[in-house]
């Protein structure tokens, strides 16, 4: 198909030109229209034919996407928004050739302070006494040795036990009673310019494909692994109210539809 494409576009260019000088003009017409026609119509076969093997391609990634994970020496993510935020980065290393600002823990970076990367050879802080899944409030017991100042906090992915917990792994400490009564949830949003930080109080406002929006007021911010999802915390009863939505908007609590 795509020769025929390719001959298409050769055809209306040397057979309109040899048609003008040999021809009536209106045989020259004639070439030049078949041949562009032949040559869209080329392309549009090449890229049907092509659409099957994409999806093919496609689906060998998403099936093997663990045995790539661990060629490339990265630990597998624990849950969905983990699994989100390490391809994300994986696709900015790939293309930009680095991650984002920030995101090089994602794939297995220590985190970055003052400006530069620090590899330190030991780890005088806790450690995780077990294996602390994402969003999970730490403990006094889920630290070795305790350490005061992170408990309280909720892990912003999953640490293996024996691994070091530092601020950069961790949310803030949202306290206890912002976890009751409400669920967890990956939730996929309109891309916005606000800043949404983990611990913040949003308002989500839920567009339907007719009626009324739905607004969800009592919502937690606890991880922003894409511009255009978040995990939050909220009431199981918003969170029934946003999932059939068409779209999803951010808002920040005192600028209703702020993102507009």
């Amino acid at each position: 198909m795509v020769t025929i494409s390719v001959l298409g576009a050769v055809f209306a260019v040397a057979g309109s030109a040899v048609a003008a000088l040999l021809l009536p003009w209106q045989a020259a017409s004639v070439c030049a229209v078949a041949g562009l026609v032949e040559a869209r119509l080329g392309y549009r076969g090449a890229v049907h034919a092509a659409a099957p093997y994409g999806d093919l391609v496609r689906s060998a990634f998403d099936v093997h996407r663990w045995l790539l994970i661990d060629a490339m020496g990265l630990q597998r993510p624990g849950c969905y928004a983990e699994e989100l935020a390490q391809w994300r980065q994986i696709h900015q290393l790939w293309q930009r050739g680095h991650p984002d600002s920030g995101s090089a823990w994602v794939l297995g970076h220590p985190p970055k302070e003052n400006g530069t990367f620090q590899y330190p050879t030991e780890h005088s802080g806790p450690t995780a006494t077990g294996r602390l899944p994402a969003f999970h409030i730490l403990s006094p017991h889920d630290l070795e040795p305790p350490h005061a100042g992170l408990v309280g906090r909720y892990t912003l992915r999953t640490i293996d036990r024996g691994e070091p917990v530092t601020p950069a792994t961790l949310g803030p400490a949202p306290g206890a009673e912002a976890f009751t009564g409400r669920l967890i949830a990956a939730l996929r949003t309109r891309p916005t310019p606000l800043e949404v930080t983990p611990g913040e109080h949003i308002r989500l406002v839920g567009i339907p494909e007719s009626g009324s929006p739905y607004h969800a007021t009592d919502v937690v911010v606890l991880a922003r692994p894409a511009n255009e999802s978040l995990v939050v915390l909220l009431p199981q009863s918003d969170l029934d109210m946003l999932l059939p939505m068409q779209d999803v908007v951010v808002s920040l609590e005192g600028h209703p539809r702020g993102d507009h």
